[in-house]
């Protein structure tokens, strides 16, 4: 991210690293289904895109 966005790192309030070698029982919240999901484009920073299935997504198998 650096290298593309110069100072991105002193933008950064905090963040939280995981490491999991192992993970089960994940099940969405109602908030992260449907018409509640994050839009892929953020509304707040441009250039900022979301992925993932907690973000709002169109096709097949999108929100299971």
């Amino acid at each position: 991210m650096e290298e593309i966005y110069p100072g991105f790192k002193e933008c950064i309030d905090w963040k939280l690293d995981l490491v999991c070698w192992k993970l089960e029982g994940v099940a969405k919240s109602v908030s992260q289904a449907g018409t509640q999901k994050v839009p892929v484009r953020s509304e707040h920073v441009k250039g900022l895109f979301f992925a993932g299935d907690t973000a709002k997504g169109y096709g097949v198998a999108m929100d299971c």
